[in-house]
């Protein structure tokens, strides 16, 4: 999977290559979108990490394994 500093790394190369180079405004404006979508990229990844450390590794599927035997009672 990519990392959050690769992510990082696009998204300040799209801003180089969009505001640096002479280039048309259609391609400088993809570049700094691209740039952007990098970074809130970059953004969410921390948030997920975060949210893991917090709840730690096992959260997410005691959840669903309670939620399958609820399930499974029921029949």
């Amino acid at each position: 999977m990519i990392s959050t500093t690769q992510c990082k790394t696009y998204a300040s190369e799209c801003q180089h290559l969009g505001t640096v180079f002479d280039i048309s405004i259609e391609r400088a404006t993809a570049l700094l979108a691209m740039s952007r979508s990098w970074n809130v990229l970059a953004n969410q990844m921390q948030r997920y990490d975060a949210i893991r450390k917090e709840e730690g590794p096992y959260a997410a599927s005691y959840g669903r394994q309670a939620a399958l035997s609820v399930d499974l009672e029921g029949l």
